[in-house]
């Protein structure tokens, strides 16, 4: 069976939970469902409302200290939803009579629902993160390119080139496997597609801002609308285009500013690269399928190094 297989075919029904209202908004036209996880630290004060109960839970993160918190939604929202969601986070982080805290350990996970995507559709998704990689970890927090729980993928070269030969086998169950060996602590995860048919973005720091939860959904909506809409090969030809005519292409004019950053001016080269790695490993394993590109914990020029 081909790539154009849709992944809600193969992901165990009961474990596929969508919003049942996408409210499309001003800020969300074309909403994507999404879930959000929150950590942060010193959280006893941030208590769940009978209104946010309906929206959140909170678990315990082993990870964090001093009474951290795993803040998440209960189910994926989209569009007008999604920020009543955000809203109700940002009520009851005020209403805390001991106020939490970020520090390093704490970040900001989006699940982005692609089980009514098809397999090519979820690697267009991933060739969009990766073109505009740069822009991501720079809204997100430049440092956490190195950090070992979302590392950026010039460290994962050979994660590229699954990619590459998902491809050229153009086999959903070559992609299934890609999915269940996925390194998860990359900032572009596929491991969770599944169980629950999403991917999850890990680029970003931990945040109490309402305004950039909302934000950084927008991006990430707007690359997967993108991703929806075009063929793997329209996708890769981004990479020739130029960086602007690239930006004006995936975003509304109202989010370009966020996405034309020194990091992304410095290392497009960089960042087409990456995604050049991957059309050519498909089209080299056109003519032979042994074929390795580098060896194993080889890595790419790291494209944030002097950010």
């Amino acid at each position: 069976m081909s790539l154009n297989h849709k992944l809600a075919d193969f992901i165990p029904i009961q474990n596929i939970i969508l919003d049942a209202e996408a409210a499309a908004c001003p800020q969300f036209p074309d909403p994507v469902g999404m879930g959000v996880e929150i950590e942060i630290e010193n959280a006893t004060g941030v208590r769940l409302t009978e209104e946010s109960s309906a929206y959140w839970g909170i678990k315990d993160d082993p990870s964090l200290r001093n009474n951290g918190k795993e803040f998440v939604f209960l189910a994926p929202k989209s569009g007008r939803n999604f920020m009543h969601a955000i809203e109700l986070f940002n009520d009851m982080v005020e209403a805390a009579n001991i106020k939490p805290v970020l520090t390093t350990r704490c970040s900001m996970h989006i699940h982005i629902n692609v089980s009514d995507m098809t397999a090519n559709e979820a690697i267009n998704l991933f060739m969009l993160f990766l073109l505009f990689e740069p822009a991501l970890y720079t809204v997100g927090n430049k440092d956490r390119y190195h950090n070992t729980f979302c590392v950026g993928f010039t460290h994962q070269p050979n994660l590229l080139y699954s990619v590459g030969e998902v491809l050229y086998s153009d086999n959903i169950h070559s992609f299934l496997k890609m999915v269940n060996g996925w390194f998860k602590y990359t900032g572009f995860n596929f491991a969770p597609i599944s169980q629950q048919g999403s991917v999850e973005i890990r680029t970003h720091q931990g945040t109490l801002n309402a305004d950039d939860i909302i934000l950084w959904a927008r991006l990430l909506n707007c690359i997967t609308v993108y991703s929806k809409n075009k063929t793997t090969n329209e996708i890769m030809s981004l990479a020739d285009i130029g960086m602007l005519q690239a930006i004006k292409q995936v975003f509304p004019e109202s989010l370009q500013e966020y996405v034309f950053c020194p990091a992304l001016d410095t290392y497009w080269e960089h960042s087409t690269r990456n995604v050049r790695h991957i059309q050519l490993m498909r089209d080299i394993l056109i003519n032979n399928k042994n074929f390795r590109l580098v060896e194993e914990g080889e890595e790419i020029d790291n494209i944030m190094e002097v950010l």
